[in-house]
């Protein structure tokens, strides 16, 4: 986050004139190169006698500030590295006075914001689609770069959450996954190499906070929304609230689903001063009405507040526009899993078809059932006993007939062979042996 990512260079890298002769890695985003004084830093008034970073949410940078920012005739009256076509957006992102004279920024603006609400134009953006070749929007996993601004979300335990279904209309889109009662934050790296920029950060239709820095200031880093001079409540997804009060609740569904964007504005501004009231917002986050429960779609989160975090002091300023920037706008479309599924942004997952929960009258059954058969097993086994024991006596008997009736049964006689010897009278007489 110290700098573009690796292989990026703005669009007009190539056409650098005398004033841009300078590389594009001389300037980094933590402070001025070697040798670099603002050109009005020694012309002060007394307007800038404030170190910036007494309003700056991250502490004084390393140069003061000076509202001599260059303006159209030095930065965007001739090409540069940073020309027209990579600084300026299209020309159906909002412009700049309607932000400022809405957005409550760090307090109140040039001119008094009546609502806590955001502009109409950030209310009903345009539809999303696919961005074309010649797209000044750059994309990846983790990011999206638009100008020279690079957008980030981070999930509760610091990690860059993953962007889906990146495209371009004049609005840089992205989905993400959301996690009911889960933490984020929003990082915003600014490459600009001149000016003063404000960055303006919306959930729903609410404005949450503005923050201005220089170009060397180091990456913006919004965890939540200030309450107090030194606290803040930190961001977190939160479920949709809805009703049964058909005439007191939302049921625009395009509203509705507004609800769980967040828009991250960057503009340039030219002058800044101390607000004359340091007030906050008490406003509870979230919208103002909840969602007719029958309007409400799968998937859709709303945004609310969680843990009260501590932070460094910050002065509240109110500053102007430059008409001549674009602002640059970056959406993220956020909704759970279920409602990415849905809307054909990422595949739907294989779930494991789980067991049929039984009723308690089936399970009685079963129980009977299996009482039964038990009972029908013990029956049998005692059958088989007792059948087993009367064959076995039985037999028994049977054998015992039988050895009694081969007891009394009586040969019958048969003649004796006197061929070797001896006669019926005598026989046991012997014949003399050759005789």
């Amino acid at each position: 986050m110290d700098g573009p990512p690796s292989g990026y260079y703005p669009p007009s890298m190539q056409s650098r004139n005398s004033m841009t002769d300078l590389p594009f890695g001389t300037y980094s985003s933590h402070g001025p190169p070697s040798g670099y004084h603002p050109p009005s830093v020694q012309s002060r008034n007394s307007m800038t006698d404030l170190p910036f970073g007494t309003y700056s949410a991250h502490g004084p940078p390393s140069i003061p500030y000076s509202p001599s920012i260059p303006g159209p005739s030095s930065i965007l009256g001739q090409s540069s590295m940073f020309g027209p076509s990579s600084i300026l957006g299209p020309s159906s992102i909002l412009s700049s006075a309607s932000v400022l004279g809405r957005d409550p920024i760090l307090g109140s603006s040039s001119v008094s914001p009546t609502s806590s609400e955001a502009p109409a134009s950030i209310r009903s953006p345009t539809s999303v689609s696919p961005a074309p070749s010649d797209s000044p929007m750059l994309s990846t996993p983790q990011a999206l770069l638009l100008g020279n601004v690079m957008v980030q979300l981070l999930d509760s335990t610091g990690n860059f959450m993953h962007l889906y279904a990146a495209s371009y209309d004049g609005v840089a889109h992205a989905y993400v996954e959301a996690k009911e009662g889960e933490q984020f934050s929003v990082v915003v790296s600014n490459w600009y190499p001149f000016g003063t920029y404000m960055t303006n950060l919306h959930l729903g239709s609410q404005h949450i906070v503005g923050l201005v820095t220089s170009p060397f200031e180091r990456p913006l880093h919004i965890k939540g929304r200030r309450i107090s001079a030194n606290e803040e409540e930190s961001l977190m997804f939160s479920k949709p609230v809805v009703t049964d009060d058909e005439a007191d609740s939302i049921h625009d569904r395009t509203q509705i689903a507004r609800l769980g964007d967040i828009c991250i504005d960057v503009l340039r501004v030219v002058q800044v001063a101390p607000a004359a009231i340091q007030s906050y917002s008490q406003a509870p986050l979230g919208p103002e009405k909840a969602i007719y429960e029958r309007s409400k779609e799968v998937g859709a989160v709303q945004f609310g507040a969680g843990p009260t975090i501590r932070t460094p002091p910050a002065q509240k300023i109110t500053c102007s526009s430059d008409p001549t920037f674009q602002p640059l706008r970056f959406v993220f479309h956020c909704s759970t899993r279920i409602g990415l599924e849905l809307k054909g942004i990422i595949p739907v997952e294989a779930a494991a078809i789980l067991p049929k929960k039984r009723s308690r009258e089936e399970e009685e059954l079963e129980a009977e059932e299996e009482r039964i058969q038990k009972a029908l097993d013990n029956l049998k086994k005692r059958r088989r006993v007792i059948l087993g024991d009367a064959e076995t006596a039985s037999n028994a008997e049977t054998q015992a007939r039988a050895d009694d009736a081969a007891m009394r049964v009586k040969r019958e006689p048969r003649a004796f062979d006197f061929s070797s010897g001896g006669t019926r009278g005598n026989p046991l007489k012997a014949e003399a042996v050759g005789a």
